[in-house]
């Protein structure tokens, strides 16, 4: 077999390797002295002083890849929303610790006029010279093994169970899905502010509607129910497409019959509800609580995802090298907006 037939085996086979050569200390100095400097402005650049080989990076990446959106329904239907606008791309996001937008001016009235001029008065839409603030942090998690470990496994051409790498990225996934349902907490669960402005969440809509658990519902109550949040949105001028996003202890009872002698289900009769000639999405999302149902207006003007970075693994060693450190990091944050009304374009349904 040919030396580099060789070589390619053992790369494959091996799943982490013991290095790649560079002294761990000249590379922990080398990316604290990119740190300091600024010099980094993406994972790309932060993982090129990485001294994982190329082949292992190869692992740890495909177990990002196999987890994917996994936790976060909600924040990935948003960032996956078909018709678009609901991502707010941060290239630089190293340099970039917060996101600020303006606030809505009042709406006023569209006119009709021979010749739009001004001395057709009526109503008009007034700046609002706020602005609405978000931080934009990193969301991350850690993990590591030693150096005889990765040796180990090389040696016996075993992968090295990477079982903590998809656990770090699936507690990433629900934490960023939580930013999104709840805002930001503080360690006491108190709403965080920053600079003294709130980041809300979801749940923090200006609007709810009240019900008893849907279990104790007929299935024509439940579709009066979401009937409710549909109005609630029209009579608020929230005309953006609707998704509807149901807790885990809820999806067993949308299977059920939506009424005795009638062959549907509850779930296709929620389907079967229309907004603005648009279908209805629904779908569950197990990070909300149990008994509450969130819509959403799928608009700009009523949310947005502030993406500076995904969720990648980096890795890095320290002196004396005995053992290998990894984190997995991202940096997004759901950014929700009231209109000058202070309406949110959400309608949160909750147990009485």
């Amino acid at each position: 077999m040919a030396d580099e037939e060789l070589e390619n085996q053992s790369g494959s086979n091996r799943a982490i390797s013991a290095g790649d050569g560079a002294d761990s200390a000249d590379a922990a100095e080398e990316i604290q002295g990119i740190v300091s400097s600024g010099r980094f402005r993406n994972m790309k650049d932060f993982r090129v002083q990485n001294p994982l080989p190329d082949v292992d990076q190869a692992v740890l990446d495909n177990v990002v890849t196999t987890v994917g959106p996994r936790g976060m329904t909600i924040t990935n239907d948003l960032i996956q929303y078909a018709n678009g606008g609901l991502v707010y791309p941060v290239p630089n996001w190293i340099g970039v610790s917060s996101i600020k937008r303006r606030k809505a001016g009042r709406a006023g009235a569209a006119k009709r006029s021979m010749v739009p001029e001004n001395a057709v008065r009526g109503e008009r839409w007034r700046l609002d010279q706020g602005s609405n603030t978000w931080p934009l942090y990193c969301t991350w998690d850690h993990f590591d093994w030693t150096i005889r470990e990765e040796a180990a496994a090389e040696r016996l051409g075993d992968p090295l169970d990477t079982s903590h790498a998809e656990n770090a990225n699936e507690n990433i996934n629900l934490l960023i899905e939580d930013q999104t349902i709840n805002g930001l907490t503080d360690k006491d669960g108190s709403p965080m502010t920053i600079d003294g402005l709130a980041a809300p969440g979801l749940l923090s809509s200006t609007h709810t509607t009240t019900y008893s658990t849907w279990t104790g519902l007929t299935g024509k109550q439940i579709v009066d129910v979401v009937r409710g949040m549909l109005n609630t949105q029209r009579l608020h001028r929230k005309t953006g497409p609707q998704s509807l996003y149901l807790p885990g202890n809820f999806q067993s009872v949308t299977m059920d019959q939506y009424a005795a002698g009638y062959p549907k289900t509850i779930l296709a009769a929620l389907k079967e509800l229309e907004y603005n000639n648009l279908p209805l999405n629904i779908k569950v999302a197990e990070g909300l609580p149990d008994g509450v149902v969130v819509m959403i207006e799928m608009s700009r003007k009523t949310v947005q995802v502030a993406v500076g970075q995904g969720p990648v693994p980096i890795s890095w060693t320290v002196p004396p090298g005995w053992r290998r450190y990894n984190m997995i990091v991202a940096a997004m944050v759901t950014m929700v907006f009231p209109d000058y009304d202070g309406n949110y374009g959400v309608v949160v349904g909750s147990i009485a």
